[in-house]
């Protein structure tokens, strides 16, 4: 189901204030890691890596708070981070990456045959 702006903002609305200001870190936190590093991997595998590592984290600051009286900012933090990275994964997963003019390439400009649709503008390149 496609979210358009005024139900967005219905939803977010209905939402406890806790799960607002949980979201608003996590997009936060996705701005400011867009802002870090720009680049982002255009393949599934290396992208939910990314997502892993940080959840990976989540996981190491969850046992040390657990057992070694770690800080409940630092899982608080991983957790942000990991959401982060999972909103930026789904983002990108909707782009396609042209392996002929290097382009960023939304889901609507790439043909059935996966290509850079000529009839978007595109080059008519192979996407990947």
């Amino acid at each position: 189901m496609k979210l358009n702006h005024e139900l967005c903002n219905e939803l977010f609305g209905q939402f406890p204030l806790e799960l607002k200001r949980s979201m608003i870190n996590i997009a936060t936190e996705y701005e400011s890691a867009c802002k870090k590093h720009k680049e982002w991997p255009m393949d599934f595998i290396h992208a939910a890596a990314i997502v892993a590592e940080e959840s990976g984290e989540l996981v190491q600051a969850s046992l040390h708070h657990r057992y070694e009286k770690g800080r409940f900012f630092d899982m608080h933090k991983e957790a942000i981070q990991t959401g982060a990275m999972a909103v930026r994964f789904l983002v990108n997963a909707q782009m396609w990456r042209c392996g002929e003019c290097g382009k960023l390439v939304p889901d609507k400009e790439v043909t059935f045959e996966e290509t850079h649709d000529p009839r978007q503008g595109g080059c008519g390149g192979n996407v990947e």
